[in-house]
């Protein structure tokens, strides 16, 4: 096993341009349970989401794996979401239906769901939508439906550079991986918006730049995802806090990204 310490894994991240720059945006709620509501809070405290497996990794720069704990614990309460997660839902059903326009793939409902090894990996996941694989050249390597993950960001983020770089950043990519073991899925689109005002509560599509990548899935990643949540949901059963700060296997995370096949499928400039 390849070793790297943490100076090298945050230089390797960002020279790959997959570094975790922003926090994850919060995921709408599954069909029937209102976002924020105790419910819906209660549900996410049950296991390890999309949004947690970079910190649960140790390489999420705005977060720890001891502060998630203590969430998942119940001794801290949630953030209250803001205009960058509220923007995002509001957005998302027109980007969803902007997606199956430009790519001429049919797309439906996302899944949500839970490990098939639940409850003793403690992965869940809630994907945005579905984009029809028989869409979908089989000769591409991408096989079956696939995994629709949307995002937005404005025009000035470390984010927007990543993707108009050419790149998928690390939480991102960590996310859909996560979502791709949960629900079944052996590739994900991720379609991101990028608008120029950052305190805007929603944009005109025609105003994004809108860029969007391919994925297919690495079973490393997915094999490194699963043993840090199991080591992780171990510290909130046991009620003891994660003495990690990068995980042992953050390095291996990092490294297989080199690997992990990704296409870029749009780049679209604004008219």
């Amino acid at each position: 096993m390849t070793t790297l310490t943490a100076e090298e894994i945050e230089r390797l991240a960002d020279e790959l341009g997959q570094m975790v720059v922003e926090v994850a945006l919060d995921k709408p709620a599954p069909q029937g349970m209102e976002t924020g509501s105790e419910a819906w809070h209660a549900k996410r405290r049950q296991g390890i989401g999309g949004s947690d497996i970079t910190t649960v990794l140790g390489l999420n720069p705005w977060s720890s794996p001891q502060a998630l704990w203590r969430l998942k614990t119940g001794r801290d309460q949630p953030s209250p979401g803001n205009v960058y997660t509220q923007r995002g839902q509001t957005m998302e059903s027109g980007l969803l239906a902007w997606y199956g326009q430009a790519t001429g793939h049919t797309i439906s409902a996302g899944k949500s769901g839970r490990h098939r090894a639940w409850p003793h990996i403690r992965l869940q996941g809630n994907a945005d939508g579905q984009v029809d694989g028989s869409d979908v050249l089989a000769n591409t390597g991408y096989m079956g439906d696939g995994l629709l993950e949307i995002k937005t960001t404005h025009q000035a983020s470390t984010m927007a550079a990543r993707y108009l770089g050419g790149c998928v950043p690390m939480a991102h990519l960590l996310q859909v991986h996560l979502y791709m073991d949960v629900l079944g899925y052996q590739w994900a689109d991720i379609l991101t918006a990028i608008g120029k005002d950052k305190h805007a509560e929603t944009w005109a599509l025609d105003d994004c730049r809108m860029v969007a990548f391919r994925i297919l899935r690495n079973e490393r990643i997915l094999q490194s995802i699963a043993a840090s949540a199991d080591d992780f949901w171990a510290c909130v059963e046991s009620d003891r806090q994660p003495t990690w700060g990068r995980h042992r296997l953050a390095s291996d995370v990092v490294m297989a990204t080199v690997s992990t096949k990704i296409t870029r499928l749009i780049d679209r400039r604004p008219p």
